[in-house]
């Protein structure tokens, strides 16, 4: 989905460090696919989070694509658009 046909992670991942991204794809035949990846596997465990904890972030998770991000508090997770 990523464009690679390899497992993309750390600066192959095209994220930043620390980040973690939610994707939303299309594909014909009304098909969806969701991506979950972060540029570590800590990364991407905490994107999975914000999945299994949906009424928590509901409101965050708007339009096709959000980045996941630590906060500044420990355990806090930021969702936001993703940087262009």
């Amino acid at each position: 989905w990523m464009g690679s046909d390899s497992p993309l992670c750390g600066a192959e991942s095209g994220l930043e460090e620390g980040t973690a991204v939610i994707k939303l794809y299309e594909h014909e035949g009304g098909k969806m696919g969701l991506l979950v990846a972060g540029w570590s596997a800590a990364d991407t465990r905490r994107a999975t989070k914000v999945l299994a904890e949906y009424a928590d972030y509901a409101d965050k998770l708007t339009g096709k694509e959000v980045a996941v991000q630590p906060g500044t508090a420990t355990g806090e997770i930021m969702v936001s658009a993703p940087s262009p």
